[in-house]
């Protein structure tokens, strides 16, 4: 996705986010997991992020990016938008079954950022270049 293709997105792409979640979609094939979590954030959130699926109890295979899966589950590209905006940018891709957990899935990320403890905020906000 090009900026300038969307021109109000310019309104945000210069402000400084510390996090920031995209949600996905995928077609499910064997052999993939239901939930792939991935983005440029830091890999101790993304395992906090998986914990707090995994907790929630829902029957869906839940996995952290990593390089061999498919680059479309990694997001990690620097082009990636949310890895533009933020500096923690997580890029979660859900499969059809997944996304029917929807309010689930996203009680369950809510909670991560909810409690200080889960989360480390420490790190450097980025900023993008004029």
């Amino acid at each position: 996705m090009h900026p300038a293709s969307f021109p109000k997105l310019q309104r945000i792409a210069r402000r400084r986010f510390q996090h920031g979640i995209a949600f996905h979609g995928f077609a499910r094939r064997p052999g993939e997991a239901d939930v792939y979590i991935g983005g440029g954030a830091s890999e101790p959130l993304k395992a906090e992020l998986r914990s707090a699926l995994e907790d929630a109890g829902l029957p869906l295979e839940i996995r952290v990016a990593t390089e061999a899966d498919d680059a479309k589950f990694q997001g990690r590209s620097p082009d990636n938008l949310i890895n533009r905006l933020a500096a923690q940018g997580i890029h979660m891709e859900q499969s059809a079954k997944a996304r029917t957990f929807d309010l689930q899935i996203a009680t369950a990320v809510a909670a991560v950022y909810r409690c200080p403890d889960r989360v480390d905020f420490s790190s450097q906000v980025r900023t993008m270049p004029a």
